[in-house]
């Protein structure tokens, strides 16, 4: 009875025993958890798993109370843990079954090797140095998401990357060992009792031969990507005959009373309302384009009036970049709760393909908001918290015009939209995640209640934005024509249409123009359309200090003398928060409104839009939010000199960061910023 019991009941088997029902506990705490407190509760648990895993190994060793059931009641505890662990994380992160495949691959492959060689006489001395790496990183990236559930997705998907790659290496290592082993064992070379530490150590030496082959093929891999990326845009298309000769400055006017509306939407928390209200108010189709999509509290306002909509039968398409895709809703169930639902559908341009990296530059920028025939909103807005609504944090300035058709004639909606059908039929757009069984994962039916619940906590908070029978004509202007220009829609190096045509606007126009843009980046045909219009225009954008992208704060400090050079009067704005607005107050009459940067990449490389709107009563909306931007920025007479800074408006100093910045990467940047 004594042998039973000490057998089977011994500490170092109670500890093992303690740690399958902590197992289970922790599942339970982890299938239930809502607040952070949960989460740490659930980390606690584990941590004391990882204690007890620690112990009985310590007490066993130590008294001398190592029994054969507990050489096999210890791994178990551990693969079960483990197992556990990965499964729990797999309901919030689809990334996580693949993590979860790979280890039941695994474990089934060591398993049955063991058993095969084990017949054969051989005794495993335990876990190898690449098997213990694999199961202290799945350990670390478990705590790192127990303690920081909010952790953005593309950082958990990052993780998730590295943890598979730690299981195939621990998984080729194994493979590489058992067969070494049943090599020699068939060769009669070694006993039952194998020195597995020498071995392992045999083979280590055997892979140092080899060290150099990693860091070659990764070197390899880097500079094909960069060369794929980058080879295809070195030369910039330039502007055809037929382009010139087929677009006609007339076409962006009208005469009389047109049948679209039109108003400006200036404020952030405005246009968050507005996209709302007019999803709120959908009744057949939504189209959501968009560049950045993210689940922060500006995205998932927009994520719960779209699953709001479908579940009241209305057709939800969200058209989205396929590189901001992969990293802001790859793997999040927020996006997936949309996806999976019969209405809704989620359409990706030109998902990323690390072996493909021609393709990888190509990135749709266009931002618009359709329903049904109503209105649409189209500018420069991406779809978080830096563009939209009143939330704490980092804040971007941008702008947005709302065109209502007031139901006469045809719509520029439908322009739109026929631009809309146009590029979603592409061979390289492909749709996100549709298979409707998603929906049933308990990670996105949780998703999909967060989302219904925030958005009736929206409809009690802001009950002014789903009143029946909204006017749209009494807040809306008249506007004689509505047009829509925008770039080739293919993914490789585009000719520089939609820059040709809105100089083309500015030349053609008598009267001065005004362009702002978050940054302007260059070349020589750029300048030079600039040079034409010259004094005829006066741009604004960020100064160097308070401009939020580095890569074009550094290439202004170093081109500023070549936008002087072109005769336009230069505007650098300071107000503090960085501005994105890009609109073209053209003469008296004619505004433009879209996602046009004065840079390279808007002319060459991405899709963009602008709308053209032809009415007076716009114009002068537009030209008195400019110049309230304008009334915090410097004139800029040379590389260092002002003719003119507002009273009050300090000149900000550039961030040390930026100033690293120019000085590490300020040569390399120079010679790529074709790609900016």
């Amino acid at each position: 009875m004594k042998g039973w019991m000490r057998e089977y009941f011994s500490i170092p088997n109670l500890l093992g025993y303690f740690r399958l029902i902590l197992a289970v506990v922790y599942l339970a705490v982890c299938f239930e958890a809502r607040t952070q407190q949960d989460y740490y509760i659930a980390a606690g648990i584990i941590g004391i798993s990882m204690l007890s895993d620690f112990l009985d190994g310590k007490i066993a060793r130590h008294f001398n109370m190592i029994t054969n059931w507990g050489k096999i009641l210890d791994p178990v505890a551990d693969k079960v843990t483990l197992g556990v662990v990965a499964v729990s994380f797999s309901f919030r992160y689809p990334l996580m079954r693949t993590v979860v495949l790979i280890f039941i691959f695994k474990e089934l492959f060591m398993g049955a090797s063991g058993l095969l060689l084990m017949r054969k006489g051989w005794r495993t001395g335990g876990a190898t140095w690449p098997g213990k790496i694999c199961t202290a990183g799945l350990y670390i990236i478990s705590f790192v998401l127990l303690l920081f559930p909010d952790l953005k997705i593309l950082q958990v998907n990052l993780l998730m990357v590295l943890e598979i790659g730690l299981m195939f290496f621990a998984l080729v290592s194994y493979i590489e060992l058992y067969a070494r082993v049943l090599g020699e064992l068939r060769r009669g070379v070694l006993g039952g009792d194998i020195n597995m530490k020498a071995l392992t150590q045999e083979l280590r030496q055997r892979h140092r031969k080899y060290r150099w082959a990693v860091p070659v093929l990764l070197i390899l891999f880097c500079m094909y990507l960069l060369v794929g990326a980058v080879l295809p845009f070195t030369k910039h298309p330039e502007v055809k005959k037929q382009t010139k000769g087929g677009f006609d400055v007339s076409e962006c006017y009208g005469s009389g009373i047109g049948s679209d509306r039109a108003r400006i939407l200036e404020d952030n928390g405005e246009a968050l309302d507005e996209r709302i209200r007019l999803i709120a108010g959908a009744k057949e189709r939504v189209i959501l384009s968009t560049f950045d999509f993210r689940a922060d509290d500006g995205g998932l306002d927009i994520l719960a009036a779209l699953l709001d909509a479908a579940d009241r039968g209305v057709q939800v398409e969200v058209f989205a970049d396929g590189f901001n895709s992969w990293v802001n809703m790859e793997g999040n169930p927020y996006f997936y709760a949309l996806s999976s639902h019969p209405n809704g559908k989620i359409i990706l341009y030109n998902k990323l393909n690390p072996l493909k990296p021609w393709n990888i530059m190509g990135r749709m920028h266009d931002k618009y908001v359709i329903a049904d025939d109503t209105a649409y909103i189209l500018g420069g807005r991406n779809t978080f918290n830096y563009f939209l609504g009143d939330y704490k944090g980092h804040k971007n300035y941008d702008r947005d015009i709302l065109v209502y058709h007031a139901g006469q004639g045809e719509s520029s909606l439908k322009e739109v939209e026929a631009y809309y059908r146009r590029i979603t039929s592409l061979d390289y757009c492909s749709v996100f995640h549709d298979k409707e069984k998603i929906g049933d994962y308990i990670s996105v039916r949780r998703a999909g209640q967060n989302l219904r619940e925030r958005f009736q906590r929206i409809r009690e908070e802001k009950p002014q934005l789903f009143e029946a029978g909204y006017d749209y004509r009494e807040h809306t202007y008249e506007t004689r024509q509505v047009h829509l220009l925008s770039n080739p829609i293919h993914r490789y190096a585009k000719e520089p249409v939609l820059f040709y045509e809105i100089m083309a606007l500015i030349e053609a126009e008598p009267g001065n123009s005004v362009i702002h843009t978050p940054y302007a980046i260059c070349n020589d045909y750029m300048y030079q359309e600039l040079s034409k219009a010259g004094k005829k225009v006066r741009m604004m954008q960020n100064s160097a200090a308070n401009n939020g992208n580095m890569f074009a704060a550094v290439d202004y400090l170093r081109n500023k003398g070549r936008l002087i050079d072109t005769g336009i009067q230069l505007l650098e704005y300071e107000g503090g928060v960085s501005y994105h607005g890009k609109s073209v107050a053209v003469g008296e009459e004619l505004s433009l409104f879209g996602s046009f940067n004065m840079d390279m990449r808007s002319a060459y490389i991405d899709t963009e839009l602008m709308l053209a709107v032809d009415s007076p009563q716009i114009n002068r909306q537009l030209r008195e939010n400019l110049e309230s931007y304008e009334e915090k920025a410097a004139v800029a007479e040379t590389e260092s000199e002002y003719s003119y800074i507002p009273e009050g408006i300090s000149q900000k100093e550039l961030s040390g960061k930026k100033k690293a910045f120019q000085f590490f990467l300020g040569g390399i940047l120079e010679r790529l910023r074709f790609l900016l």
